[in-house]
């Protein structure tokens, strides 16, 4: 094929031999021509080579053509397209991927109510904690001047956390205080649980250790550090008990208390308060003088010391 094309490009200057520069120069127009048509010609060979395939094959998602921005996409087939594309991707997120952990919540209320019968309240806590296997973690009276107080520190199960708190404020003649909380330990607890598989998994490397040990000094030294972990190990366990039993069961501190029959106002009222304000002035009052009382010989003391000073002094003088 070279020597046909040299004796061609040489018959083109007739008689006289063509130079290598002419002969160069010749070669590289017919290379350039040559290239320009593999150029123009394989790219139309393949868009009709992927036509053929899409025309062939049922998957929706073939490519018709490489040069995608010279083909107009209706707008209905581009949303159906998006539509199909999201349905993918969605169906292979799963809700464990979106949220590993659960979130651990220790929820927390205080209320303080009035009511008009503590006795009955009794009954009626008692009832409640056995319906919602709830239970009673403290439990208090108090009779302070003007009123009577009953409180409780009650556990009870979680899910049923509103509803408890529902059924205390109805008992109520007057809500005074209500307040709920919840605080979001999660970080703490699986904080907790990493470092405890963390733990475990270095006890059975040391007791895989203590197998291997051969002297008696290597033996006291894997058993103490197994010793440790061991208590490292139970010490995060209750850790993680405390916490589990404090989601599982949320805590209602609820005071209810019973206004004497004299006042009979709500604590809250202007004239209820003023009453209350004199009766601890008395009561200040009265804690001052017995207070006094108690410290009768410092008193004593003082007196002797006064007289003994002054008796000094009136002797100078003379």
């Amino acid at each position: 094929m070279h020597n046909f094309l040299y004796d061609w490009c040489k018959g083109w200057s007739g008689s006289v031999p063509p130079t290598r520069y002419q002969i160069f120069s010749r070669y590289s127009i017919i290379h350039l021509f040559a290239g320009v048509l593999l150029v123009q010609c394989v790219p139309y060979s393949q868009e009709e080579k992927i036509k053929q395939q899409a025309a062939t094959s049922s998957d929706p998602e073939v490519i018709t053509s490489p040069r995608a921005e010279s083909y107009t996409i209706s707008p209905s087939k581009e949303r159906e397209d998006i539509s199909k594309i999201n349905e993918k991707s969605t169906s292979k997120i799963s809700a464990a991927t979106l949220n590993p952990y659960s979130p651990k919540v220790i929820y927390t209320a205080n209320l303080k109510l009035q009511v008009e019968d503590l006795k009955k309240i009794e009954n009626l806590i008692s009832a409640l904690l056995k319906q919602q296997q709830g239970y009673i973690s403290q439990q208090r009276y108090e009779q302070p001047t003007g009123r009577k107080s009953l409180f409780y520190i009650l556990r009870v199960n979680a899910a049923a956390f509103d509803s408890v708190i529902q059924k205390l404020c109805s008992w109520a003649t007057f809500i005074q205080h209500k307040s709920l909380e919840g605080n979001d330990v999660s970080r703490e607890y699986y904080d907790i649980e990493t470092r405890l598989a963390s733990k475990k998994s270095a006890l059975e490397q040391y007791k895989t250790i203590l197998q291997r040990a051969n002297t008696v000094k290597e033996i006291l030294e894997v058993e103490d550090r197994l010793r440790v972990i061991q208590e490292e190990i139970e010490a995060l366990q209750g850790q993680i008990r405390f916490y589990e039993h404090s989601i599982v069961y949320a805590t209602i501190y609820v005071e209810f208390y019973k206004l004497e029959a004299s006042s009979g106002l709500p604590e809250n009222s202007f004239i209820y308060r003023i009453g209350k304000a004199f009766l601890k002035g008395w009561e200040l009052l009265g804690d001052v003088i017995i207070g006094i009382l108690h410290i009768w010989p410092l008193g004593i003391i003082a007196i002797f010391l006064y007289f003994l000073v002054r008796k000094k002094l009136s002797a100078k003088k003379k």
